[in-house]
């Protein structure tokens, strides 16, 4: 998710586990260790875009690399400190801070190497968008306030609310779950993979995509009091072993395009703008488009050099007044 709710996530776990003394110490630690996984972000190669991509939400967002991150963490700050506070404290609040990020990134649809080195696929429970206000600027507040005034009951105030509105994002996701499988039995589909998750800002909007046959379905869904259907378009399912098989010569190109295909959860296919363009179904322009934000670009005149990662997100004044009309349940023209 976003840094400002990393930060608060690892302030609340910090505030817990520290004396009602300490709580502002605690906090600091929390902000700073809530962040600290997302320095990623640094590991990157001019020659190979996609590094970046890769070690994003890697094994410095992993539950074993916890410890490790927390210890390192509190280090610094026991340093930045000029080692004046007492770094056993300092490593607790750290490692209870740092041991959030992770759980909270596995929460969106981008995926978390959460269970690395053991497991190697993404996890992504798909309940969260990036980023949602109404679950951040309330846990934000109660972390101010306990550590303004010093008061460990607004810390626990902020894990009830936020097991209040994880619920309610996880029943929205089984009523989105529970109508796509309506929806593709009345088209006469059978449900190959199928993949939902809310649209930025908010649970109420989300973006639906299965597959059915050789083709992947997407639409939007607000789950409202009432469930509203935003019918969206058809895409023609790609194989990614088809594109590999008629690049077997090209070695860069084809690891590439294994390595896209994991990350995007196997959900690929050519954009509609581009056909050397290979682009991640899970996200669009709108909830029900087949306009990526994001894919990869090959490059068959250059077969020892990898492909460009490509963003192609396009928010012109007539889309965004489209995706409102939708988060407010009204007809589209």
């Amino acid at each position: 998710m976003d840094p400002i709710t990393q930060a608060t996530a690892g302030a609340i776990a910090a505030q817990l586990t520290s004396k009602k003394v300490n709580l502002r110490l605690a906090t600091f630690c929390g902000v700073l260790a809530g962040m600290a996984a997302d320095l990623d972000i640094l590991i990157k190669s001019a020659n190979d875009p996609l590094l970046a991509v890769e070690m994003h939400r890697h094994f410095t967002h992993a539950i074993f690399f916890i410890p490790f991150g927390g210890l390192l963490v509190a280090f610094l700050i026991w340093l930045l400190l000029l080692r004046k506070h007492n770094f056993k404290e300092l490593a607790i609040y750290s490692i209870a801070a740092y041991a959030t990020h992770g759980c909270v990134d596995a929460l969106t649809s981008y995926g978390t190497m959460l269970y690395w080195p053991f497991y190697s696929q993404r996890i992504a429970w798909d309940v969260m968008p990036i980023i949602e206000p109404f679950f951040t600027i309330p846990l934000l507040i109660m972390v101010m306030l306990a550590c303004i005034l010093k008061a460990k009951n607004f810390s626990k105030a902020a894990i009830i609310y936020t097991s209040l509105f994880l619920t309610i994002a996880f029943i929205q996701k089984q009523r989105i779950d529970n109508y796509v499988v309506e929806l593709a039995a009345s088209r006469g589909h059978t449900i190959e993979k199928q993949k939902f998750n809310p649209t930025i800002g908010n649970i109420l909007l989300w973006r639906s995509v299965y597959q059915a046959a050789d083709k992947y379905y997407v639409d939007a869904i607000r789950a409202g009091r009432n469930i509203k259907l935003y019918e969206g378009t058809e895409v023609a399912y790609l194989d990614p072993n088809d594109v590999i098989s008629q690049l077997a010569t090209r070695r860069y190109i084809t690891k590439d395009i294994e390595r896209f295909t994991n990350f995007s959860q196997g959900f690929i296919y050519y954009h509609p703008n581009n056909k050397n363009i290979i682009a991640d179904l899970r996200y669009g322009t709108l909830p029900n488009d087949n306009y990526s934000l994001w894919g990869i670009k090959l490059k068959p005149e250059a077969p020892n050099e990898h492909v460009d990662y490509v963003f192609m997100r396009d928010f012109t004044s007539t889309k965004i007044d489209i995706f409102k009309n939708m988060l407010y349940g009204k007809e589209l023209d």
